[in-house]
């Protein structure tokens, strides 16, 4: 029988830790708490066989941050990397753990370090805590993720909010209960940036994926994991990129709430109510008897892949030139910060070290390569699949392969295990933005990745079907 475990630290930075990498921000350091940040850790085990889910309240981590913690945690579980996931929320107001912007590092080296630690113990919890788990799937719907490419009147685009979209607005749920019918863990898809909270906030937040996450836990119990979907031109809309802490609550809790009636309504084990007898009182009252057989006659397949997929890379920038411009627009920013600048020589300071890292990053990686090889990870059960990679695909990328897997519940996303810049699909070159001009991949890329994840999909499902027959 599949059996899980699951546990829980607090990964909330101390204040003197940079916070959240905003461009347009001028302050560096966060000044209190709006929640408390979490690690979530999802053990999953069966015929000896033991997975590791972990889901991280932090906008990402980066490719040599996923590698430790998937070493580290596979370490202490005894078993091999591959079996580790590391999964992102991608709040933009945690911690900045992802570069050296600023000059002052060591509070965030020493935070890395702990936060690592907890996670390691965390996941270590969990394995040791497992039981024997029915499990169920279902899809609800949330509209709070709106469409997020913006064109202006003079053809610009921005990141902001387009009323008419397209969006995805399916909320994944997968529940996982005891023999007794407990809730142990529960898990939450969806796709949206948690860019609620912008630039001026000064609070470290999980933003709503935490609300939504605390709301779940209030109204079902047992632990909730959030998983983000494909989200790259999804967003909060037009409340997004504030410091409005109620719009952040009313989102999260309207996502909850969803997710939650969706858990509520599913049945690990199909009802089988019988006509049981008649009991006179003021009307002839009858009862009725569930006799659903709680036995678990269809054993659920565990399954883990990593694959990698090549994918197309675009001509970049030469590595040199790109960290001249970065060193150069980091010297100002630190000089402006120094010397008490303006609020908006700094923030435009600020922006320019943020896309020049990005840049000079991607040449450091990938300059003088035609193409990159990138991790897929999938993780099916009982007719449910997890599949992520690390960059932020988006929501026609993900409802594409929604569509054409062959599992019941297929749930696919971004920010797992690590991250390496946005995934566009080609239609979206031709317009241009933000996200394709600090993507590292070329046109074509999305569609190469869709269809081999899909062929994938279509593999483990025919493997966990000759597993079960």
């Amino acid at each position: 029988m599949l059996t899980a475990g699951v546990a829980r630290a607090n990964i909330t930075p101390p204040l003197t830790v940079p916070h959240a990498g905003w461009g347009a921000q001028t302050h560096v350091y966060p000044e209190g708490i709006h929640y408390d940040l979490w690690a979530t850790v999802l053990c999953l085990a069966q015929d000896g066989e033991l997975v590791c889910l972990a889901d991280l309240d932090l906008c990402y981590v980066t490719m040599p941050q996923a590698e430790l913690l998937r070493e580290r945690i596979a370490a202490a579980l005894g078993i091999a990397a591959s079996r580790v996931r590391i999964s992102t929320s991608h709040t933009h107001a945690g911690p900045f753990i992802h570069s050296n912007w600023y000059k002052d590092d060591d509070a965030t080296v020493t935070y890395i370090n702990e936060m690592v630690e907890a996670i390691v113990g965390c996941a270590a919890e969990a394995a040791r805590e497992l039981v024997p788990v029915r499990v169920a799937a279902g899809f609800g719907e949330c509209g709070i993720g709106k469409r997020r490419i913006q064109k202006l009147d003079d053809g610009r685009l921005i990141t902001g909010y387009d009323p008419n979209g397209a969006t995805d607005p399916i909320v994944g749920t997968v529940k996982l209960e005891t023999t007794d019918g407990e809730l142990l863990a529960s898990l939450l898809y969806f796709s949206c940036h948690p860019t609620t909270l912008g630039p001026d906030n000064k609070l470290v937040s999980p933003d709503y994926p935490g609300v939504a996450r605390r709301v779940v836990e209030q109204l079902t119990g047992g632990r909730c994991l959030f998983l983000q979907g494909s989200t790259g031109d999804i967003g909060p809309g037009p409340e997004g990129f504030r410091s409005d802490y109620a719009a952040v609550e009313r989102m999260g809790t309207i996502l909850g709430s969803e997710a939650a009636k969706t858990l509520l309504q599913l049945e690990a084990v199909p009802s089988a109510w019988q006509f049981e007898r008649v009991v006179e009182s003021g009307a002839s009252l009858g009862l009725w008897t569930n006799a659903a057989d709680v036995s678990d006659s269809s054993p659920a397949p565990l399954l883990v892949a990593s694959r990698m997929i090549e994918l197309p890379i675009k001509q970049l920038v030469p590595t040199e030139e790109a960290e001249q411009l970065y060193l150069a627009c980091q010297s100002r920013m630190q000089e402006l910060i120094e010397q008490g600048g303006s609020a908006d020589d700094i923030r435009e300071a600020t922006y320019k070290v943020k896309r020049s890292h990005k840049i000079w990053q991607q040449s450091l990686r990938y300059y003088g390569q035609a193409s990159a090889s990138i991790e897929a990870h999938f993780i099916a059960f009982s007719d449910i699949v997890l599949a992520g990679v690390p960059v932020e695909p988006f929501s026609s990328t993900g409802k594409g392969i929604r569509e054409a897997s062959p599992f019941a519940c297929t749930l696919f996303g971004g920010y797992t295990n690590g991250w390496l810049g946005y995934l566009p699909p080609a239609e979206q070159y031709a317009e241009g933005g933000y996200e394709i001009e600090t993507s590292p991949f070329a046109e074509g890329a999305a569609e190469l990745l869709a269809g081999q994840v899909t062929a994938i999909l279509r593999e483990l499902y025919e493997q966990s079907s000759s597993t079960r027959t």
